[in-house]
């Protein structure tokens, strides 16, 4: 195995949650439609929010690897959902399906690819650089997402 093979199998590992934080899967499991938009004081954003968030920042970091002609999207209104009220069992489980998805592409990507290739136009950013960062923003806010079901006492 070379160096960027075993580097690949570390990523795939740790965007599968097989590290020391719980997994995607386990953090939206069991999450019941009553608590998609609970809201606790304090806390500016619901489970639902902060899934949407997840997955908008994912797609668009595949946007940016896959796209040369990428252009930079308005933070932070295109990447957190405004507060909507009628989220649905439907909706909750689109939105973990996309992400799922998404996480698959990204990781045939990673595969295919060259972790230390330039990106965009401006040959910037490396793959590795947004493979990491879809990692660390995803474990970060999986773990706000652990503690808001812990508050609603629902982990």
């Amino acid at each position: 195995m070379n160096e960027q093979q075993e580097i690949k199998k570390i990523l795939e590992h740790f965007f599968d949650g097989k590290e020391a934080h719980a997994s995607f899967d386990q953090v939206v499991k069991g999450v019941k439609k009553k608590n998609y938009n609970s809201k606790i004081e304090g806390i500016p954003y619901t489970l639902w929010q902060l899934l949407e968030h997840i997955r908008l920042t994912q797609k668009d970091i595949i946007a940016y690897i896959e796209d040369p002609n990428y252009v930079e999207k308005n933070w932070p209104d295109d990447y957190w959902p405004k507060e909507q009220k009628d989220i649905d069992d439907k909706m909750w489980q689109e939105s973990v399906d996309s992400y799922k998805q998404d996480l698959k592409k990204l990781k045939e990507i990673m595969h295919k690819s060259d972790l230390f290739e330039k990106l965009g136009n401006e040959k910037k950013h490396r793959l590795i650089r947004e493979l990491f960062l879809v990692q660390v923003h995803t474990s970060y806010h999986l773990g706000e997402m652990v503690t808001l079901r812990r508050l609603l006492n629902k982990w």
